[in-house]
């Protein structure tokens, strides 16, 4: 796994959580106007700081994990794959069950190089949340080779069914 994934899951909750900070002081600050105390501005910054070195901590430690327990293994005849956070969470999924693999970005996972693998199955779907495109790409080039997607063929010759026909 590339560093991109924690980088994906570290910095946006940071972002938040310095925005909540701010916030509370703020909104400290003007309650304090509102009822006319007389509170030393030593307090009003070191609150929200405190929340966010505690929170920040955690946010650090969660995102590590959760970075750290991404592992995937390519079988010969399936494809393991691990994550989660302080629950683990395993999927063998067999090759011969796979019926469609794509690999999915939204906005801010584009900006971090991340994305989701769907991998569907016979009865369900599988998702792999914020991996890498390099890993991704691995894991969908042994799911295309391995498994039973049928490529869709082009004809080259073939007319478009969209085009207007002179009548």
């Amino acid at each position: 796994m590339e560093r991109a994934s924690l980088q994906y899951r570290l910095l946006p909750r940071l972002i938040v959580l310095a925005v909540i900070c701010i916030l509370i002081a703020v909104g400290a600050s003007y309650v304090l106007t509102i009822f006319n105390l007389q509170v030393n501005l030593l307090y009003i910054i070191a609150i929200p700081v405190i929340i966010f070195v505690a929170f920040g901590l955690f946010i650090l430690l969660s995102a590590y994990l959760e970075y750290s327990n991404l592992k995937y293994l390519i079988e010969t005849n399936s494809l393991f794959l691990k994550e989660g956070v302080f629950s683990v969470d395993t999927e063998t999924i067999p090759f011969e069950k796979i019926r469609n693999a794509s690999f999915k970005q939204g906005f801010l996972q584009r900006l971090y190089g991340v994305g989701d693998v769907v991998i569907d199955q016979d009865p369900e779907s599988y998702t792999w949340q914020g991996i890498d495109q390099k890993t991704a790409q691995v894991i969908m080039q042994a799911v295309a080779e391995k498994s039973n997607i049928q490529p869709i063929a082009v004809a080259q010759n073939m007319p478009n069914p969209y085009s207007v026909q002179p009548q």
